[in-house]
């Protein structure tokens, strides 16, 4: 072996440090960082100041990833599983935010057991017929009465239209007495632009409130280009109608000044003989007190659920006054929110409610002579 002028032996030149290679260096640090750090100054590679840059960057890394696989209280957040509906969406901005966040272990439809549905033979041609669309996670209700005028409560999304219209156009419907927005978001008023253009309509129910986002431009639009009557939804304003046991009121809105648009929801109360149905669009706790409140006959056969199922709607006083024999929810499968939630599916079990669930059964057609009811599943394309 060589020696120096100082007489140290020096290693030959052809020896070979291999854990002094620059890609073996950034393979520790990538494996195990400490082991890496140790190397890249025992080698003294790279200027101190880029050392100590790769040595702060590489051990925080490490101790992020120990500290997240180690950690007993950190679980993994499961991402949300598409429905195969059109998920609410806006152009200018946001159409529909729930008011409250998305649970993380929602009711899922395997629980869930469908009631017995009633189908007795009905010898009346003279029905009332309630068709509760499966629009995913949205709102579109067509009601046909019993005089032979078909009215349509919400539009779904967006892309619901074709479906809606299609679905109308089965029926043999060729104009709409009535269309009813329960309220501004674009799962309720999404696909109505483009049935209006489809299909004649008479009269346009909403309630007195706007919204900023161009789903609400669009309708307002296709409204004024439809040439139908605009009546204001509020409270105590009737729906006429030729048939001697048939009514259409509007329970709320009982205000004209909230926070938030669900609560503006016209809550239309449809009763024939001794049946009768509520719809209440995304009405929330505080329009369900202000009904309470007001003693309103909100006491109902069939009970549109409230904003798809949501923990903000659905309270024990309420469902205890309106004591609905069935409960429909229209919400998607897998739906991000997690709708409906347990607190609600909860409330309406103590009611003692049969729950119907479009998600599950897909559309629900509900018929009735006015003293008894019959259900029918119509599984939506």
């Amino acid at each position: 072996m060589a020696k120096t002028k100082t007489g140290k032996q020096q290693p030959p030149k052809n020896s070979f440090n291999i854990f002094g290679k620059t890609w073996i260096i950034f393979a520790c640090l990538l494996i195990f960082a400490p082991a890496g750090i140790y190397l890249l100054w025992k080698n003294k590679k790279f200027d101190p100041a880029i050392r100590l840059i790769l040595s702060a960057l590489f051990g925080l890394v490490f101790l992020y990833n120990s500290w997240y696989w180690f950690s007993p209280n950190i679980e993994p957040k499961p991402s949300p599983t598409p429905s195969g509906q059109t998920s609410p969406s806006s152009s200018t901005s946001s159409d529909n935010l729930p008011s409250d966040q998305p649970q993380t272990s929602p009711t899922q439809p395997q629980e869930y057991i469908p009631p017995v549905l009633p189908s007795p033979d009905f010898s009346s041609n003279r029905l009332l017929k309630v068709h509760y669309l499966d629009v995913g996670q949205a709102d579109s209700i067509v009601i046909q009465t019993p005089e032979g005028n078909t009215l349509l409560v919400d539009g779904g999304n967006r892309d619901d239209s074709d479906f809606i219209i299609t679905y109308l156009k089965d029926l043999g419907v060729n104009e709409l007495y009535a269309v009813i927005a329960t309220h501004p978001h674009e799962d309720h008023i999404g696909g109505l632009q483009k049935v209006m253009k489809s299909i004649p309509v008479k009269n346009f129910y909403m309630p007195e409130v706007s919204h900023t986002t161009k789903t609400f431009e669009t309708l307002v639009e296709a409204v004024e280009r439809s040439g139908a009557k605009k009546i204001a939804a509020k409270v105590g304003k009737s729906i006429p109608t030729d048939e001697l046991y048939l009514s259409m009121i509007f329970l709320a809105p009982n205000s004209s000044k909230y926070e938030g648009l669900n609560n503006y929801s016209a809550v239309l109360k449809l009763a024939y003989k001794d049946i009768s149905f509520l719809f209440t669009g995304d009405a929330e706790k505080l329009s369900e007190k202000e009904m309470l409140d007001n003693n309103r006959n909100i006491n109902a056969t069939v009970l549109k659920v409230g904003h798809h199922g949501s923990k903000t709607s659905s309270s024990p006083d309420f469902l205890e006054a309106v004591k609905p024999t069935y409960a429909v929810i229209s919400c998607g499968q897998d739906n991000e929110y997690g709708y409906p939630h347990s607190e609600s599916i909860e409330n309406l079990n103590k009611a003692g409610t049969n729950i119907l669930r479009t998600d599950v059964l897909g559309t629900l057609v509900i018929e009735t002579d006015g003293e008894k009811l019959g259900i029918n599943k119509v599984l939506s394309p």
